[in-house]
């Protein structure tokens, strides 16, 4: 359920906006809660309901009249480490389409997809898909045949394709462009490549120059498709929350930062307005998600709990980042501390309930270590060798376990180009009832504990923490073959993992 829907408020179109005191290009300030209308003792209990209730948050930011009121950190996750957006990724994509239109890069939102990519030969090449517009990507009524629930089925599928976007041009077509909502990521890794080739930049080069330079975010993470040319449209974006309230902040201003309109107030206005009505108070404009009552709130929303909620009525700018948890509970808590537009009396009692609790998040309970359990004859006979995989949802190639001594093991998986750039994600795996800690894909933090069940199975569980993912994975090893369960946690998938040693 959307934060927004919990508070139950709206986007209240294009008002009258007050310019922050300075623009945190460079850093943002703090302040007391209080002297923003904020109460320190609400905010407290935010934070101690996510500590209490073991919830797999990472960060919680909130930022009132552009200075930061709140600036939690949970679960290991660091100050400044860039963080897995997932579909916020999404949300960024609709402004560099917006920016591209005040370019005239684009001439309109009824623009036809087709148009952009002359020298391709679409399958399935029907009047409706000729007639698909920028408008029906923007909106998620582009009509091509899609599976999105439970899981992102035709996203897998496009994901083991060797072109993705050939692949979504070539879906057959389900209905007609404009008429049904079905979210589809794949129609927005389209638009990423038509970005390309309307602006002559990849979506991550274009949004560097034109989006992320002005505002001071410099992303080291925004990964491209098989042809190393298009940015990933639907997800995989990595900022850190600082930067999402920067973009939230821009929003607020109404495509505003510090003398330049970066992006057109109208556009603001026309991507954070209901252009499609779902069900209950729910709407979706240009990849953002609405609501229809008036004076509310926006937000962009990813897998695993990525949140970035614009609020102009209250001038306020939250963000949550997380590894599989739902935000709506949160709600209430950030509700009730929205007390006042006026500054609040300082309160003592509640500043030191809330530093009280920012210790309490901050601080990360160690697992101690049990005793060394003796590992079976098999860690013995499969440690150093490769297991070559077939096909499967993750695209995992190879995989090779280590181990090095009674206490930790480490795991190598050689992953598809389309999985990620460096191809080789390490993690280590502690063996004592220990999570181990250290560097995983894109360099970023992730823990691994893990067991022989029985002389020839393992369990592990490992935490990417920044790249959103929680893992189980079960494996079995035969004489040359291995087979097994990998299940995603925070909604992505389920697959089986079958290989055998590679010669």
């Amino acid at each position: 359920m959307l934060l927004v829907l919990v508070l139950g408020l709206t986007h209240c179109g294009q008002e009258k906006v007050t310019p922050p005191a300075y623009w945190p290009t460079a850093e943002w300030r703090t302040s007391t809660p209080e002297e923003h209308g904020v109460s320190s003792a609400r905010l407290a209990d935010a934070v101690e309901y996510i500590v209490d209730h073991g919830l797999p948050v990472h960060s919680l930011l909130v930022v009132r009249h552009g200075y930061v009121v709140l600036d939690a950190y949970f679960n290991g996750f660091a100050p400044g480490t860039p963080h897995d957006v997932a579909s916020i990724t999404k949300s960024v994509v609709s402004t560099l389409v917006g920016i591209a239109l005040d370019q005239e890069r684009i001439k309109g939102v009824d623009q036809k997809v087709l148009e952009f990519f002359p020298g391709v030969e679409a399958a399935h090449l029907d009047a409706r898909k000729q007639q698909m517009a920028i408008r029906d990507l923007l909106t998620m009524r582009s009509g091509l045949e899609c599976v999105a629930q439970p899981t992102e089925v035709t996203l897998a599928r496009m994901m083991q394709s060797p072109d993705w976007v050939r692949f979504v041009l070539d879906l057959p077509m389900a209905d007609e462009p404009g008429r049904t909502f079905v979210y589809n990521s794949g129609a927005v890794h389209l638009l990423s490549a038509l970005l390309t080739e309307a602006t002559g930049a990849s979506a991550a080069d274009y949004a560097g120059e034109r989006l992320f330079a002005p505002l001071g975010i410099h992303p080291d993470v925004w990964p491209y498709g098989p042809q190393k040319r298009y940015s990933r449209g639907w997800g995989d974006l990595h900022l850190t929350p600082h930067d999402l309230a920067r973009l939230g902040l821009l929003f607020l201003q109404q495509g505003r930062w510090e003398d330049r309109q970066v992006v057109s107030a109208q556009w603001v206005a026309a991507a954070t307005e209901r252009q499609v009505s779902l069900k209950g108070d729910a709407g979706y404009g240009y990849l953002w998600w609405v609501t229809g009552k008036p004076r509310g709130m926006f937000e962009a929303r990813g897998r695993g709990g990525q949140r970035l909620v614009v609020w102009p009525e209250k001038q306020a700018v939250v963000v949550i980042t997380a590894g599989g948890a739902e935000p709506a509970p949160l709600a209430p808590f950030i509700f009730a501390a929205l007390q006042s537009d006026t500054p609040l009396p300082p309160s003592a009692d509640g500043t030191a309930l809330l530093s009280q609790a920012l210790r309490r998040a901050a601080s990360v309970a160690a697992t101690p270590a049990g005793p060394a359990v003796p590992a079976p004859a098999t860690a013995h006979r499969i440690s150093g060798r490769t297991y070559a995989l077939e096909a499967n949802p993750f695209g995992i190639e190879e995989l090779t376990f280590t181990f090095r001594d009674p206490g930790e093991a480490l795991l190598l998986l050689k992953l598809a180009h389309h999985v990620e750039e460096g191809r080789i994600a390490k993690f280590v795996i502690g063996l004592d009832g220990s999570p181990r800690t250290a560097p995983g894909r894109f360099g970023l933090p992730a823990t691994g504990v893990g067991q022989w069940t029985a002389d020839d199975t393992f369990e592990a569980e490992i935490d990417e923490i920044a790249n959103i993912n929680r893992f189980h994975v079960r494996l079995a090893f035969r004489a040359e073959s291995m087979s097994g369960v990998l299940e995603e946690k925070t909604g992505l998938c389920t697959g089986e993992l079958r290989g055998r040693i590679k010669e």
